[in-house]
């Protein structure tokens, strides 16, 4: 995209109506667009309705398509362009039509609004180029906020966001355990992977030597993990094969997931001091997959340590609470989400994929250089040799001993 976005009155037409007049914009970088991101700017629109002539200002989030090709990228950018577009509209308005049929007033109300988009300037393209833009509220006009990813979520805020999360991940599939056939023709479409076959490239030194590099950090971190340097391998050598041919999903707790969830993807509401709503962005690797994906990657890359060390056990069962009460408003029936089989999904994308996820997004949480703190579209190579701080190796240390502990690994 650009640096000037091109036909802003064309584009804002759909969000004004035939009400609403555009008065005048104004339009900033809010990211000034590199490989790493997609570039985004603040639009601010005056708008005046025809009829009483009132004025309005409508905050709206402009996020243009990355020009960047990186070919050792994480995810494929044309195809996760189009997902989000879809995951906004598509999918967030058959949602909305489930709820007017069980007469339940909730939104799904975790993503910012959308008020449209453009793959190009060319209404007959099917690819997006450098003018496709995708229209959403401002969030920060919104009063929500990005916590500070050294710090982390406290006690109270992943509360909240574990309430908004359990509701994420249980309309969808209430959606499709009332509806599969609609959810698999219209909706599952939508949330094909968007990954890049990058890791299914990996050679086998490379693979091998990027788990010794894990386990290097983990023991340098806490030498206590020298003792579990097998079951770390094993674990990421289960990883790396889930990559490279992924097993098919567990079907019971497979719905919509964000499959990159951490703190610099949700923002949060407060009053005062206190949380009160969350709401998550950047769905370009968004997919179908086992919702305790989701759940395991934003507790252990987002949480602060001591809350993580002590309240753990409760956080799952809030989680699991929230889960079962929205899937109960939907007359599911429940009776195999128990808790232990919540415990036991947990530990089964422990085992088969997340200690490498979690070994990636924790060197970005704890980057010191070289790394983009964002956690865009990096490329391996630049994660993979990047500079490691002793903080990021004591926490990947960390992490692992908890999950041994568990049993998990």
């Amino acid at each position: 995209m650009s640096q000037n976005v091109k036909q802003v009155d064309v584009l804002l037409a759909p969000v004004l109506g035939p009400y609403n007049q555009l008065v005048n914009y104004q339009m900033k970088p809010l990211h000034t667009g590199n490989e790493f991101k997609n570039p985004v700017y603040s639009l601010v629109a005056k708008v005046k309705d025809v009829d009483s002539h009132k004025e309005k200002t409508l905050n709206i989030v402009v996020k243009g398509f990355p020009v960047s090709r990186n070919p050792r990228a994480l995810y494929d950018v044309e195809v996760s362009f189009k997902k989000e577009i879809g995951i906004y509209d598509k999918f967030v308005n058959a949602i909305h039509e489930f709820h007017e049929e069980y007469g339940i007033s909730n939104k799904f109300d975790m993503l910012p609004l959308y008020y449209g988009s453009r793959l190009s300037l060319d209404p007959r393209a099917n690819a997006p180029d450098e003018n496709g833009v995708i229209l959403l509220e401002n969030l920060g006009a919104s009063g929500f906020k990005a916590v500070d990813r050294t710090v982390g979520f406290d006690l109270q805020t992943i509360q909240t966001v574990l309430h908004d999360l359990a509701a994420f991940h249980a309309i969808p599939l209430a959606y499709r355990l009332h509806k599969p056939q609609k959810f698999k023709q219209a909706l599952l479409p939508l949330l094909t992977p968007s990954e890049s076959s990058t890791l299914r490239k990996f050679t086998a030194n490379e693979e091998d030597s990027l788990r010794q590099q894990i386990v290097k950090s983990a023991v340098e971190g806490l030498p206590r993990c020298a003792l579990l340097a097998p079951r770390i391998t094993q674990a990421l050598e289960a990883a790396q094969s889930h990559f490279k041919k992924p097993p098919p999903v567990n079907e019971q707790y497979a719905t919509l997931i964000h499959n990159n969830l951490w703190l610099e993807n949700v923002l949060i509401k407060f009053t005062g001091s206190k949380p009160i709503k969350s709401k998550f962005v950047d769905f370009k690797i968004a997919t179908y997959d086992s919702l305790a994906k989701d759940l395991i990657f934003l507790l252990f890359s987002s949480v602060q340590k001591p809350v993580l060390d002590v309240h753990f056990d409760e956080l799952i069962e809030l989680y699991h609470k929230a889960f079962i009460q929205m899937l109960q408003r939907y007359e599911c029936d429940v009776s195999a989400y128990t808790l232990q089989s919540l415990y036991s999904e947990i530990g089964r994308v422990i085992r088969t994929s997340e200690v490498l996820r979690l070994s990636f997004i924790l060197k970005i949480v704890y980057a010191e250089r070289g790394v983009p703190k964002n956690g865009g579209n990096f490329d391996l190579d630049k994660l993979a040799h990047h500079s490691e701080g002793q903080e990021y190796k004591r926490r990947l240390a960390e992490t692992i001993n908890f999950l041994a502990d568990r049993d998990w690994i």
